[in-house]
């Protein structure tokens, strides 16, 4: 408020110089607070999602202050969300190589390597999740998933036992066991 009157006491006063400092004060301000204001919209909208939003906000970030490695690891993710996995993967391999080294950068290159039909690589960079974050189930089932494809059923099977210990009772692990007991027949 008291700024408010500063701008008022200005302009009443023809104090020109009051008003434009008033303005490119607050022109300071907006630049300041706008980086991480689209940032953290950017991730509201891809935890909530609605991926094409948080997509939007992720390319007015890099748009106005340049390329970061977490906001390009939010676009790409946004861009695996979508399905548009080409794409997705030149802007995470883009964060990696700018040195962002994350669980969610490495995760979403192994979704994305995966459902491009590179199996090996989705394995490794799934892997390289699990070992920063090891109680992650979804990593771990990822790497069991992928391994029984990759016909590493005793590999799978480690991964399984360790997401066993993190989740007893799951449904999809027990499904991993049957794929693998059919598999190895």
């Amino acid at each position: 408020m008291r700024i408010m009157s500063l701008l008022y006491i200005g302009i009443k006063n023809n104090d020109w110089l009051l008003v434009y400092g008033f303005f490119g004060f607050l022109l300071f301000l907006l630049w300041v607070c706008l980086e991480p204001t689209l940032d953290i919209l950017a991730r509201f909208f891809l935890r909530h999602n609605h991926f094409s939003i948080a997509l939007k906000f992720a390319n007015c970030s890099i748009f106005i202050f340049g390329k970061d490695l977490y906001i390009l690891t939010v676009k790409g993710s946004a861009l695996n969300m979508l399905k548009r996995y080409d794409e997705a993967l030149i802007s995470l391999e883009e964060s990696q190589k700018l040195g962002y080294d994350h669980p969610f950068l490495y995760a979403n290159l192994g979704y994305c390597n995966n459902y491009l039909g590179n199996y090996e690589k989705a394995l490794d960079y799934f892997k390289s999740a699990s070992e920063i974050d090891p109680n992650e189930f979804g990593y771990l089932y990822s790497i069991s998933r992928i391994s029984i494809g990759l016909g590493n059923y005793d590999e799978a099977l480690r991964y399984i036992n360790q997401a066993r210990e993190l989740n007893e009772n799951n449904e999809l692990l027990d499904e991993l066991i049957e794929d693998i007991n059919n598999l190895s027949d």
